[in-house]
């Protein structure tokens, strides 16, 4: 299976048919991604915006994605 190129993350995850399994954890970090891929975007320096605290659950968010697609992926292999 080729994977689809897209940079909305929700969209890309939907065409695997994955989004509901990842739609929490996307929730989470998907304005991140907003901001880290266009940093102009939020009217401040990007990394000003992050407490350790907040750093560490946004990385366990990501975290999960990668969990559960590493787990698709082993599944269509």
């Amino acid at each position: 299976m080729k994977v689809p190129k897209h940079h909305h993350l929700d969209t890309l995850a939907d065409q695997l048919g994955i989004l509901e399994e990842i739609r929490d954890d996307l929730g989470e970090i998907l304005s991140d991604y907003q901001i880290s891929r266009y940093p102009d975007v939020s009217g401040d320096i990007p990394y000003l915006q992050y407490s350790l605290e907040i750093s560490v659950e946004k990385i366990a968010h990501a975290n999960n994605i990668f969990y559960k697609l590493k787990k698709y992926y082993e599944s269509i292999l």
